[in-house]
């Protein structure tokens, strides 16, 4: 692949934790608390510890060898999909996702991946969910996020659509991880007090927050403060609002 340049980037993620009841198991297998509900009480960084991300080899040869990194950069989302499972292929997995503001427009004109060499090939796979329409769409987007975990995809990160300003989710498959179903909760709304109600309300069904955005600008001219929200699925797990 050859090299591509990345203009500089400003990114920023805004990833929060709503409590759940006492005793729930999340995701990973840990315990919630029972702590208050408010948002603002359960704000933490989602994404993996460093040495999460490049483990470190016992092998003795491994000592001096450079990470093997790659940019992929594109305009599509279809296309970022599909050279990141390339690239998983080649035994790459994700490091983090981000996008190009135009600093004339202010518009998304590009996304990017930072992928790591570091795995077997074929280990990771990726899909690309993206939020649009959520006027009408909130509840099939949130099935399209439920169906891909119930596949064993899990949330890695948020970006931008190019030229139409849609939030779109990437997901992760780690073929070497047993899947843990989840159920995905999407609000939209344009207003932030609505916005934060809802989260309130969802945090005492269960959900945790996995990131804050926005739909804006561009050709769709929309507005909307968006939550990914999930939680972990049960037979027994209460009504989603």
């Amino acid at each position: 692949m050859s090299p591509t340049l990345i203009r500089p980037v400003s990114v920023l993620f805004f990833v929060l934790a709503a409590g759940q009841p006492a005793g729930a198991q999340d995701e990973n297998g840990g315990r919630w608390d029972g702590s208050p509900h408010s948002v603002a009480d359960h704000v933490a960084p989602q994404f993996p510890a460093y040495e999460r991300v490049i483990p470190r080899s016992s092998d003795p040869d491994d000592a001096n060898r450079e990470p093997d990194f790659r940019i992929l950069a594109t305009t599509r989302v279809s296309t970022m999909e599909r050279e990141l499972n390339e690239a998983a292929a080649e035994g790459f997995r994700l490091v983090v996702v981000g996008d190009d503001i135009d600093s004339g427009e202010g518009l998304v004109d590009e996304i990017f991946a930072l992928v790591l060499g570091d795995t077997r090939p074929g280990r990771f796979s990726y899909r690309l969910v993206t939020l649009k329409d959520l006027t009408t769409m909130e509840a099939e987007r949130a099935r399209a996020l439920t169906a891909a975990a119930a596949e064993g995809f899990r949330y890695r990160g948020l970006v931008q659509a190019p030229l139409g300003g849609h939030a779109v989710v990437v997901l992760e498959r780690d073929a070497d991880t047993a899947i843990v179903p989840l159920e995905y909760l999407v609000i939209a709304t344009t207003r932030l007090s609505t916005l934060e109600r809802e989260i309130e309300e969802a945090a005492s069904l269960g959900y945790r927050v996995m990131a804050l955005t926005m739909n804006g600008g561009g050709a769709f001219d929309s507005n909307d403060r968006i939550a990914v929200l999930t939680r972990p699925h049960s037979a027994d797990a209460p009504a989603g609002p």
